[in-house]
This record gives C-alpha cells, sequence and structure tokens, in this order.
C-alpha cells in the first residue's frame, strides 16, 4: 500500500510536468491575465468593504486613491493579457 501511493505521486508529478512543458504562450497569457484580473476585482470589492488581502497590503502605501489606481491598473492589465491571448487563437485558427 505504501509502494502503491508513492507511485500514485510520481505518476502525478510526470503528468503535470508534462502538461505543463505543452502550455503554450497563448494559454499561459490567458491564464496569467485570468488571475490578474480575479486578484485585482476581488482586491478592490475587499478595499471598498475596509478589507484586503494581506499579500496586497503594499498597494496602500501610497495612500488610498493611488492602491486603487494600482488595483484599476492591475485589472486593465489582466483584461489586456486575456484578450491578446486569445486574440492570437483567433488569427492561428484563421491561418487554418
Amino acid at each position: 500500500m505504501h509502494l502503491s501511493m508513492y507511485k500514485l505521486r510520481y505518476a502525478l508529478n510526470v503528468t503535470l510536468l508534462v502538461r505543463s512543458s505543452q502550455m503554450n504562450r497563448r494559454e499561459v497569457f490567458i491564464a496569467v491575465g485570468f488571475v490578474l484580473f480575479l486578484l485585482g476585482m476581488l482586491s478592490l470589492i475587499l478595499s471598498f468593504v475596509g478589507m484586503q488581502f494581506v499579500f496586497m497590503k503594499w498597494l496602500d502605501a501610497w495612500g488610498k486613491g493611488y492602491g486603487t489606481l494600482f488595483r484599476i491598473l492591475i485589472i486593465g492589465l489582466g483584461i489586456l493579457m486575456a484578450y491578446f491571448g486569445s486574440e492570437s487563437e483567433v488569427k492561428n485558427s484563421d491561418k487554418n
């Protein structure tokens, strides 16, 4: 039983490594863009109710106005990255 758990972990690690090496630039742009958009939106919503993520606390170091501006820029950057990632998919499918 104990040995089979190690085999299962090894198989999962190999599968994840193979899958991550097959990710192309388009998928990375879309994933990072979505994460940035999601973190920016959640951070903006939480800042309106007086809460914040611990790891995004540095955004308010220069004041609440600049913090809100940085959050909006993070949201915009996420949207742009996801758009340009999906735009390359449309161009590639038009060529075929």
